[in-house]
């Protein structure tokens, strides 16, 4: 029987990857009303934009069985600006890419010249060769599709999207972390590598609170020459933050004076000067500068991934022309908080969503009792241009090292070495590692599980996932006989709370690994001495214990977590999914990667007749209330209103947790 088929064209607002079944095409297949012989086909991934999406659909076509629904769910990737080019997915255009594909002409990865450089300054960032899908453009792919679904009796649904306006403007591309946003003060002077050391010691003066001699250091720096003070760019971001500072001195007259004459100059990150301008509205009271100014910075950014209002017209003239088709409107369904990120509604809102979805395509041939699968067809996000390379692939998840490459590499450069070597002697052997598997071992050591690179050799990286461009694979791969261990063993189960949820299940730990990856997962738990096991398990304790008074010390880390959005937000895709969370308003992976390593820890105690108990029970006490204090304080915050009260009493509490460990 031929199998009935929703498809779902979307970007990362769409995405059904990661653990947590959260987003609304999981919660779409969990529910058990649909007929057996159903199933989703999901092509949705970071940066797809229509070009892509027309590209997949009519590309795949033939594989899509007895086509019933199309979910469209675009806009949000064609708004953004890029370097690679995508425009209209015409049939001579597909017809042109199918011949270069049949000679054996594929489209190949793009080399980007301006790339997003962590808390490094890039004096080659270009805005000018950058673009965005153009309206038009992006008008037509959507039309060509919903035409097909008219004439072939196919049910479409257009989606009008909305994202967050309240998430800070400018933040997704080029030298954004070096600028100063009024209501996001962050604490980065240390990660930043930047020419001019000046800057450096302005910032440091900002974090502390002093906006006077701050003001007076980037005054200097306007003044006086400097190693950048031919980069246009750089001389904007000074008189940007030089006015910040002059706004938190309560001189909001020149604040808004010199950023108003910043607008009229070229080259300046306008969405951002125009987000500052908003806030500084706000703190007027304002309220009608504030949402004016904010508007402008939104409309303006083709830096992030948010829809913009050219683009919804856009959605409107299509449900116009074609009043056949099914539409939904997102704002009649979320407001501004149910999004945490720039455009992922949360938990809540995916379930409100699916419903409406639901409504909107279900028939009698698809109803039923069961529920169904979701089929990942993942590509990449140069699909429009031929390059029709597997989303794996694309990001290097795997390694180009074989199995035996990876063995001998390790062997060749560690053979003979012990436990009691010192550490910058391991350090420096782990440098003559190939760069994916040095790479990968630099990663591992994040974890509490890992002492040193002698605790990594014992557990043994061995398939082309572990050292592959994310090497949490190898995290995932490896916790899940311990966890296996816990959940079969109720005395190991119960010391972590179900409520708080911070070990992840074996389950959700199978679910996050590529699916080529499966098969390497072991049943049983790595064979390890007994006088390994007792010294590692008294590392992991004490890892644990410094690991979270550092993270405890930090504070609050919303700001932080906020301004960095673009650096971490992928690679945390692929644990959590593609849904808005509280969580991301706290380093939640750190805190997952404590309990995983109590877990382990755990296990080890219970086979010495768990003669460690007391302490470990202690640190997952300590870890579970830290959990806590981010959970309640996060969901409180919100980013349209003066968050310096929660902030203190966050910190508060925090350290009132420091005093017990």
């Amino acid at each position: 029987m031929r199998n009935k088929t929703i498809v779902i064209l979307g970007d990362s607002t769409s995405m059904s990857i990661g653990a947590d079944r959260k987003t609304y095409p999981f919660i779409l297949s969990d529910m058990k009303t649909w007929a057996n012989n159903t199933q989703i086909i999901n092509c949705s991934m970071p940066g797809f934009t229509s070009s892509d999406a027309c590209a997949f659909f009519f590309n795949n076509l033939n594989s899509f069985e007895d086509l019933q629904s199309v979910i469209i769910y675009l806009g949000n990737c064609d708004t953004m600006s890029s370097e690679v080019y995508k425009g209209k997915y015409t049939y001579f255009y597909q017809k042109k890419i199918q011949l270069q594909n049949y000679f054996g002409s594929k489209g190949t990865k793009a080399k980007l010249k301006n790339r997003l450089l962590h808390f490094e300054w890039n004096a080659s960032y270009d805005q000018e060769i950058e673009k965005p899908v153009s309206v038009d453009d992006f008008e037509f792919n959507l039309a060509r599709i919903i035409k097909y679904c008219s004439a072939n009796n196919v049910k479409a649904l257009l989606i009008r999207p909305l994202a967050h306006k309240h998430f800070p403007a400018g933040t997704g591309k080029g030298n954004f972390v070096f600028y100063h946003y009024y209501d996001v003060d962050t604490k980065s002077a240390d990660l930043m590598s930047i020419q001019d050391e000046r800057f450096l010691e302005a910032v440091r003066l900002y974090e502390k609170g002093d906006f006077l001699l701050a003001s007076a250091k980037y005054k200097e720096i306007l003044i006086k020459s400097g190693q950048l003070s031919n980069n246009l760019e750089y001389q904007t971001l000074i008189v940007n933050n030089y006015a910040v500072c002059k706004a938190k001195l309560g001189e909001l007259d020149e604040a808004n004076y010199l950023l108003e004459l910043l607008l009229k100059e070229r080259g300046i990150r306008k969405e951002i000067v125009l987000y500052n301008l908003a806030l500084f509205a706000k703190v007027s009271n304002d309220r009608s500068g504030y949402y004016d100014f904010l508007e402008q910075a939104y409309e303006a950014d083709e830096s992030m991934y948010r829809i913009r209002e050219p683009y919804k017209k856009s959605i409107d003239r299509l449900s116009a022309l074609y009043p056949e088709i099914e539409t939904i409107d997102q704002s009649t369904i979320f407001i501004d908080n149910d999004f945490v990120d720039h455009c992922h509604p949360l938990p809540d809102g995916q379930k409100i969503f699916a419903q409406k979805i639901y409504d909107k395509i279900i028939n009698d041939g698809l109803k039923g009792s069961k529920n169904i699968n979701v089929v990942n067809k993942l590509f990449n996000p140069e699909y429009y241009s031929g390059n029709d390379t597997l989303f794996d692939d694309y990001f290097k998840s795997f390694s180009s090292l074989s199995e035996s490459e990876i063995s001998s590499h390790i062997n060749k450069v560690f053979n003979g070495i012990d436990s009691s070597m010192a550490s910058d002697v391991l350090v420096k052997l782990q440098e003559k590692l190939p760069n994916d598997i040095r790479y990968a071992f630099e990663y591992y050591q994040r974890h509490p599980c890992f002492f040193c690179v002698f605790d990594i050799l014992k557990l043994k990286p061995t398939y082309p996932s572990d050292v592959g461009r994310f090497p949490e694979f190898f995290l995932a791969r490896f916790m899940i006989p311990f966890l296996k261990e816990i959940e079969q063993n109720e005395g190991l189960n119960c010391r972590f709370s179900k409520k708080i949820n911070i070990l992840r299940s074996s389950e959700d730990f199978f679910r996050i690994l590529p699916e080529n990856s499966k098969q390497w997962v072991s049943n049983s738990l790595p064979e390890l001495d007994d006088e390994y096991l007792m010294s590692w398990m008294s590392n992991i304790i004490n890892n644990v214990h410094k690991a979270l008074k550092e993270h405890i010390e930090k504070g609050n880390q919303i700001n932080d977590r906020l301004k960095s959005t673009m650096f971490w937000y992928f690679r945390e895709t692929l644990r959590f999914g593609s849904h808005s969370r509280v969580s991301m308003r706290y380093e939640r992976i750190t805190l997952e990667f404590m309990a995983e390593a109590l877990a382990v820890a755990c296990v080890i105690d219970s086979k010495f007749g768990d003669k460690r108990k007391s302490d470990l029970d202690k640190l997952i006490k300590s870890l579970e209330a830290t959990v806590e204090v981010h959970e309640k304080y996060c969901a409180d915050f919100k980013p349209d209103e003066n968050g310096s009260e929660i902030f203190k009493v966050y910190d508060e509490e925090l350290l009132k947790l420091r005093n017990f460990l």
